[in-house]
Formats: structure tokens, C-alpha cells, sequence
């Protein structure tokens, strides 16, 4: 309600002449403002009750019941950058009993999915028979589609132009069916895409690979005769715009959620960096990573759906995760991926040997206990794979997942 501001009133007096009052006068004077006084004080007190229930109810409740806002600094560990502000009540904040507030207890999206391989989805009668085959009664939401995969291969009918001109595209079932398959069956669907590890793609634009610092050639991981390969490059405009309309694609097609991975370097050798752009030689050349990273990050949320970062165990133990940076990455939540089969076989980051022997469950563990403290500024999806797993052996590894706190995980 708008009140029209009449101005100021200015009142006009007659002078009087005052005398002083009698005892007895004195007397019933203080009398009648002492019962003045109580009187506005009743009246007072009847009214600030009604103005203090209308603030209450325009303010939501009480001052004790307003919200409080957790930047995305102390909901994930990060700097906070292109995140939305969470608002929960105060009374999420536990107190002690000395008084002292304790942080809130802020837990992360429910995130529980089992992964299909390649060959589940190939055609429609395998992606239906593999949607089939998950068990019911184990919690699962999403399910996870490999789209890209490591090497740089596209499993769907892709429509963009380099995929198809550097042959990366091996599947022709189009994008939303795979979706409403997925959702006809009564899951959610994600998409897994592999980013740089790519071979394909630069081999048909060396532009969006890593060429030497003359630009005069295009760099490959070995000889020709070898069997030498290029790789995607962070650097490379082209090859941000080719992830990033894969993944507009997936969003499209009605994706929940992308997770992408592989957001690694080759394995340089001395002789190699001599040849290449100088900032792969420097300690910061993981920020080309993470502004990869971001970017994927903020094409997705702009087409409509989340983004994860996902890092292998056997990367981050022989320092490759260089992507894992909480102050930088824009995501707050990555998955890591406990590939059986690579830790199985052994890790070596040149100066230690890492073994690891037993059961996948038995190597989740010894995976967890190696590389938990990476994980403390992330919410954390824990990823079992491997060839050739059975329900069994991934139900135990869920155990373990569980047993160490974490409760979001893939299964695949």
C-alpha cells in the first residue's frame, strides 16, 4: 500500500502563563501520568503482538527461521565459480552445547547407476535385452551409455560433420531412442563421453590435435611404422567445439546427465615436449584441462543438464588426474572409476609400484585407501568396471563403496 506524503504540519500555539501547582496538585498530577504511562504501555503491548505476527508471516517465521545461503565454496571445497547458491534453513545447523553453531551436514545428490558396454547398445534388441537384465531391486536409477569412447569411436548417429568425415561414427541407432528406450524401462539416462583420449578425430583435422611450435607438423604418440597415433589437444578451438556438440547432442536427446572422461595428457617424452608448445612443459598446463572441462560444464548446464568429471584410479596413481582441481573445476562432483582390469595388472608412477590383488571388492578397498584424501573437496561417485565382473563380485564392491561413506556409485 502506497500512503501520499502530505507534507509537514506545523501547529501554532497561544502563549499561556504557567504557575507553580500545590502539593496536592503535584500529587494528583504524577497520580494521573503514572496511570497514563500504564495505560500506553497495555495499549502498546496489544498492538506490537499483531505487527510482530505480520512480520513473521511476510518474513516467513521468526528472525530464527530465515535462510541462510552456502556458497558452492562450502558446499563443494571450490571457489564457487558458476554454481548456484544453495539455500537450506537454520535449523540444519546442529549447536553444541556450549552454543557454538557446527557446519551444516550438506549431503550430495543421490546418484546410483549401472554402465552398459558397447555391445548392449548396438541395436535396439540389445539395449532393450541389457535394460532388462538390471536387477530391480538394487536402488538403480540411472543408467549410463557409453556414446564416445577412449580412442575417439561415436556409438549413436551422430550429426556432426567431422565425426563423420574422420569415420568415428560405428553405429547408426539414433540418440533418442536410446534415451526413451532407457526411460521406457524405468531408469534415467546418462551418457558417458570420452574426451581427449581421441585418435580419430585428429587424424582427419591435425588442427584439433597437437602440432609442433612451428605449426609445420602434426604430433603423434610413435612412429608411423609403430603404429603412432594423434591425440585430441586442450588447446585446440576445433576440438572444444567438436566435444562440445556431442555433448549438446546428448543434452538434446533428453540425456539426465554427461559424464565425461579421459580429460588426459599423452604421455610426453622429453624429445616430444622439446617440439611442442612450450606450456605443455610448464607445472600450471592443467588449467588447459579444467578450462576444458569447464567449458563442457557450461555447455551442458546451458543445454539443460548436469556434468560430472570422471578420473581413473590408475590415472590419479600415476599422476595423470591433473584435471582434479577443486579450486578450478566448475563441477563439484566427479566419479571415480576403479578399473579391475588396470589395477589388476598393476600401477607404476615410475617411482612406486602399486599392486593390487584379489577380489574387486578387495581392490575397490586398497583403491579407496590410496586415493581418498584426492576426493575430500568433491562430492564423489565411486565407479567399479571391469571385464567380465558378475552380480556377485559387484554387489561386495558396493559393500565396500557403502562401508568407506560413500553413497553414490556405478556399477559397470
Amino acid at each position: 500500500m502506497k500512503f501520499r506524503n502530505k507534507g509537514r504540519k506545523i501547529y501554532k500555539t497561544k502563549e499561556k502563563n504557567y504557575y507553580g501547582k500545590s502539593p496536592a496538585d503535584k500529587l494528583l498530577s504524577a497520580c494521573l501520568t503514572l496511570l497514563l504511562v500504564g495505560g500506553i504501555g497495555i495499549i502498546g503491548y496489544s498492538a506490537a503482538g499483531p505487527i510482530l505476527n505480520f512480520t513473521k508471516k511476510q518474513t516467513g517465521g521468526a528472525q530464527d527461521d530465515l535462510p541462510f545461503i552456502i556458497d558452492d565454496s562450502d558446499f563443494h571445497g571450490g571457489s564457487g565459480k558458476g554454481a548456484e547458491e544453495l539455500i537450506l534453513p537454520t535449523d540444519a545447523i546442529s549447536v553444541s552445547p556450549t552454543g557454538d553453531a557446527e557446519e551444516p551436514e550438506v549431503k550430495a545428490e543421490q546418484y546410483s547407476a549401472v554402465a552398459l558396454t558397447v555391445n548392449d547398445i548396438m541395436t535396439q534388441e540389445s539395449l532393450r535385452n541389457a535394460l532388462a537384465g538390471i536387477p530391480a531391486d538394487q536402488g538403480i536409477t540411472y543408467v549410463e551409455i557409453p556414446l564416445k569412447i577412449s580412442g575417439g569411436e561415436i556409438y549413436y548417429n551422430s550429426t556432426n560433420e567431422e565425426a563423420w568425415r574422420s569415420g568415428a561414427v560405428k553405429s547408426t541407432i539414433m540418440l533418442p531412442d536410446i534415451a526413451d528406450a532407457v526411460k521406457a524401462a524405468g531408469f534415467r539416462p546418462a551418457a558417458v563421453i570420452s574426451t581427449y583420449s581421441d585418435n580419430i578425430m585428429p587424424a582427419s583435422y591435425p588442427l584439433a590435435g597437437y602440432v609442433t611450435r612451428d605449426g609445420n607438423d602434426q604430433w603423434i604418440d610413435d612412429s608411423y611404422e609403430a603404429g603412432g597415433k594423434p591425440w585430441l589437444s586442450p588447446y585446440s578451438q576445433l576440438a572444444d567445439n567438436y566435444l562440445g556438440y556431442l555433448a549438446g547432442e546428448a543434452a538434446e536427446a533428453g540425456f539426465d546427465y554427461i559424464v565425461c572422461s579421459d580429460f588426459t595428457f599423452p604421455a610426453f617424452r622429453e624429445t616430444d615436449l622439446a617440439l611442442l608448445d612450450e606450456r605443455l612443459s610448464r607445472k600450471d598446463r592443467y588449467t588447459a584441462m579444467t578450462s576444458a572441462a569447464n567449458s563442457l560444464y557450461t555447455k551442458c548446464l546451458a543445454e539443460g543438464c548436469k556434468m560430472f568429471v570422471e578420473v581413473s584410479a590408475s590415472d590419479l596413481l600415476t599422476g595423470k588426474g591433473e584435471v582434479l582441481q577443486p579450486l578450478l573445476l566448475s563441477t563439484g562432483t566427479v566419479v571415480l572409476n576403479i578399473d579391475t582390469d588396470h589395477l589388476s595388472a598393476g600401477i607404476s608412477d615410475g617411482k612406486t609400484i602399486y599392486e593390487f590383488e584379489g577380489s574387486p571388492a578387495e581392490i575397490t578397498e586398497k583403491a579407496l585407501g590410496f586415493l581418498s584424501e584426492k576426493f575430500k573437496d568433491f562430492n564423489t561417485i565411486i565407479r567399479v568396471s571391469g571385464s567380465g565382473l558378475s552380480s556377485e563380485e559387484l554387489l561386495k564392491a558396493r559393500e565396500v563403496i557403502t562401508e568407506k561413506g560413500y553413497s553414490s556409485f556405478v556399477m559397470g
